[in-house]
């Protein structure tokens, strides 16, 4: 048997919205028509009406499960006994007569004694759920074998009654009473078996429920747990009944339908809504779906409600007899069951159904006369709307997003929006903009944006803290007779001068420091044809000298800023050991050489971390900017306070890409052999110590010339000699 509400797709036609209709996913077809209506209004930035209330509430608009607010109650014993609960049964009877639907509850629980004493045994009535001292309905009794029990008041207020059970006995204590379930489109009812775990044993369980008939088997949505069956009687009405033995279940019994004028006002609207009906017949339907989907606690029961919602919405604006007031109250019902979707459970907001509520919401707009006053209300949740897909732009950084939301707020009537506020907010949105440009590195386009002050000196680190040079790139080629060292050396973006005038400064130092005239060094600017427009032009700068003199004396005195760190840890280490051997006509060559260049990195990745403490310290102290303050000081001052982070950030990202991008390739050459014998090495700031190391084996070209000159000539002697004899 069908137990759950069966319900229309957006596509149904007017005549058929029935219950019994099957239903597809809202989302996964709105309807062709509906599509195309919704795409052709391209308002896809008004998110305006139905987003009001994310503005207003702070939670999604869901009903909650009210079925929690409606306490049982339930007998169970106030101290530990050795009495065992048997038996308990509940048979629950709905009943409704115009009002709230009434639940007669006549429970029963069958108490053993297994001693062979008489127990007094003081029994206390809890509810479920939990609520402290519990207040009890006028109409509930507690009996034994017919006979009331009086019910009183014990030490901590909670109320019991007295029993007494014979030895070796069994008696039944029953509890009757009634309630009233909540008065809402979706009634629940639940019996909880949870507060029977406080009885010794596990009894036998039975729970039966009558008075299902209140609404057809089509208005029932949900009974639980399953294993249920229909009792057997006489009666036309079938009772639902659920039946355990040892252990007891652990679900909450559940009997979840449509209250029962909701249920004969929905099918009154279904029957009203035919070919040719009354457009309000739409309105009504579409109403009574939506009150069903905001009360629905369950988001299958949700999403079924809210496409049948859609549905009849959707049927009336298609009606071609629809007046505009008309359309506009189907529009603006529909924009209302679009905001029930714009904020998840968990809080998040779905843009698709924000843009859908906005589509609504302006066709709603349109189809108003000027002096309806439904204008004010709808304007407003527009403002409203806008206001938070500004706030939402804003906080994913999309810029052309928020700007186009302000200017579309420009457009509405003075009276909805004040100009003064709108050009705060254009111009903290140029702020945070800026302040995104400027943590990109893009001070050219910031500066552009909110004005030079993003790039003033004062903003900007102590030179010594920023960068030269954005990559290093060194070769070292040593030889038993001679040692090279090319950089290869690219400044930073609008430092050319500077790095130009350090690098002169340098060579002027070495040159200084060579008194034995042995060291050259060579200077030059390569050719920048190859390289983007906005990079800096590379320079090389090459030193040359001997492999046995050692650069210690020119690491002396390079400048100890961060700048000159690699070239400096290179100099300090460029010490090659050169041995060579003679055996015969062989020679062998080994040429090793040290390198760590550890503290380079350390160097440079100190100063950014240090960059980025204080960046950090700076955007602390900056005030916070709101979108709407009228201030244009506080956010001038903000803007100031982030610009010297943005920069000092931009500053540790510059020396931490130095020492990602810098590289030492090291050459080892025996300087003999043909083709000469080498070696070459790739290291990194953060490579570890390592030596390398070059062992060459190969013949002498000089002994190997000289044997053939001996050779030659003792030939030559033999012949003379030869000749002499004869």
């Amino acid at each position: 048997m069908q137990l759950f509400w069966r319900y229309t797709s957006a596509t149904t036609r007017a005549s058929e919205i029935r219950p019994g209709t099957p239903l597809t996913h809202p989302t996964d077809d709105l309807g062709a028509k509906q599509r195309r209506r919704i795409i052709n209004r391209g308002q896809i930035w008004q998110l305006g009406v139905a987003l009001f209330a994310v503005m207003v509430l702070a939670q999604p608009i869901y009903g909650q499960d009210k079925a929690a607010t409606v306490h049982h109650f339930y007998l169970v014993p106030a101290a530990t006994t050795s009495v065992r609960l048997h038996t308990h049964t509940a048979d629950i009877d709905l009943g409704y007569d115009g009002g709230p639907v009434v639940a007669a509850v006549a429970a029963l629980y069958r108490l053993q004694n297994t001693s062979t004493e008489r127990i007094a045994l003081t029994l206390k009535l809890v509810a479920e759920p939990a609520a402290g001292a519990p207040l009890l309905p006028d109409n509930l009794v507690v009996m034994v074998n017919q006979q009331p029990l009086a019910v009183t008041q014990a030490e901590d207020d909670s109320p019991v009654v007295q029993v007494q059970i014979p030895a070796d006995s069994t008696i039944a204590v029953e509890l009757n009473y009634s309630l009233q379930l909540d008065d809402e489109p979706l009634t629940t009812l639940a019996y909880s078996p949870r507060p029977l775990r406080q009885w010794l044993g596990e009894p036998s369980l039975r729970v039966s429920l009558g008075g299902s008939d209140l609404v057809p088997e089509e208005g029932w949505l949900r009974i639980a747990p399953e294993g249920w069956n229909f009792a057997p009687g006489a009666t036309a009405a079938p009772r639902i009944r659920w039946l355990y033995d040892a252990p007891l279940p652990t679900e909450t019994f559940v009997f979840s339908f449509i209250h029962p004028a909701t249920w004969q006002s929905l099918v009154q609207a279904t029957a009203d809504v035919r070919p040719g009906a009354p457009v309000t017949s739409f309105l009504r339907l579409g109403e009574l779906y939506s009150q069903l989907s905001v009360a629905a606690a369950d988001q299958a029961l949700r999403d079924r409600f809210f496409a049948q919602g859609v549905a009849a919405y959707s049927a009336g604006i298609d009606s071609a007899a629809a007046t505009q007031g008309e359309l506009a109250a189907l529009h603006a019902g529909l924009a209302t069951l679009y905001r029930t979707r714009s904020v998840g459970v968990d809080g998040t907001v779905d843009r698709t159904y924000m843009d859908l509520m906005t589509a609504e919401a302006d066709q709603a707009l349109t189809a108003l006369p000027p002096d309806d006053p439904q204008r004010t209300e709808l304007l407003q949740w527009q403002v409203e709307g806008l206001t938070l897909q500004l706030n939402e732009a804003r906080d994913r950084r999309d810029w052309p997003a928020a700007f186009a939301v302000v200017e579309r707020l420009a457009t509405l009537p003075p009276h909805a929006v004040d100009g003064n506020t709108l050009a705060e907010t254009k111009r903290a949105l140029a702020v945070h903009q800026a302040l995104e440009l400027l943590e990109q590195g893009d001070n050219e386009a910031a500066m552009r944006l909110a004005g030079a002050q993003v790039s003033d000196a004062e903003l900007q680190p102590p030179p010594a803290a920023r960068p030269l040079f954005a990559t290093w790139q060194v070769t070292v080629t040593i030889a038993p007779g001679q040692v090279t060292l090319v950089c290869t050396v690219q400044p930073v973006p609008g430092r050319t001068d500077e790095a130009h005038s350090a690098l002169d400064a340098l060579v002027r130092t070495w040159e200084t420091a060579d008194r034995s005239n042995q060291v050259t060094v060579v200077l030059q600017p390569l050719s920048a044809s190859s390289e983007p427009e906005d990079s800096a032009e590379a320079i090389r700068l090459t030193l040359t000298l001997p492999a046995n003199v050692g650069a210690n004396n020119l690491a002396r005195v390079t400048p100890p800023g961060a700048d000159w760190a690699l070239v400096r840890t290179l100099l300090a280490q460029l010490a090659p050991e050169v041995e060579q051997t003679t055996q015969l006509l062989r020679q062998q060559v080994r040429v090793s050489q040290p390198l760590d260049l550890r503290s380079t990195h350390e160097q440079w990745t100190s100063i950014a971390a240090t960059l980025d403490q204080q960046a950090n310290q700076f955007e602390a102290q900056s005030p916070n900017i709101n979108l709407a303050a009228a201030d244009t000081v506080v956010a001038e001052t903000a803007l100031l306070a982030r610009s010297k982070a943005a920069n000092y950030r931009a500053a540790a990202t510059a020396w931490r890409t130095l020492a990602r991008n810098s590289l030492v390739a090291v050459q080892l050459s025996a300087g003999m052999g043909v083709p000469p014998v080498t070696r070459t090495w790739l290291a990194t700031p953060e490579t570890p110590l390592q030596t390398l190391e070059l062992a060459a084996d190969f013949v002498s070209a000089g002994r190997l010339l000289l044997l053939a000159v001996a050779s030659f000539a003792g030939l030559f002697l033999l012949a003379g000699a030869l000749w002499w004899l004869l």
